[in-house]
């Protein structure tokens, strides 16, 4: 899973390495290696960070292949809009669902 410095915080590496997701998000500068109750998950993407140097990280994670998805979300964003207004968690996912399989319908030249 890849994301940006954003996603860097303790549960999001806890989660992934829950779900044994290999994490590729781009980490803080001073990154501590220091678990702090947490799982190893963290500290261990810190020593491979540092181990390995920024480019080659980025490289073996394919992190520079971000720009893909990026590219899919601004432009569904752009047609659609970037609001839902569904406050329930579950109808809020539904809602973005449908932005996105509008977008797909708009962009293939609309329904048949």
């Amino acid at each position: 899973m890849t994301a940006d410095g954003a996603y860097d915080t303790f549960e999001n590496f806890n989660l992934l390495g829950s779900r044994w997701i290999d994490p590729a998000i781009k980490l803080r500068k001073n990154a501590s290696m220091k678990c702090r109750g947490n799982s190893f998950a963290r500290p261990k993407a810190v020593r491979e960070l540092r181990a390995l140097g920024e480019e080659e990280w980025k490289r073996r994670h394919q992190y520079n292949m971000r720009w893909k998805s990026e590219t899919g979300f601004s432009a569904v964003k752009r047609r659609v809009g970037e609001a839902v207004r569904s406050k329930r968690p579950d109808l809020a996912l539904k809602e973005a669902e449908t932005m996105f399989v509008q977008y797909a319908i708009m962009r293939d030249g609309g329904l048949r």
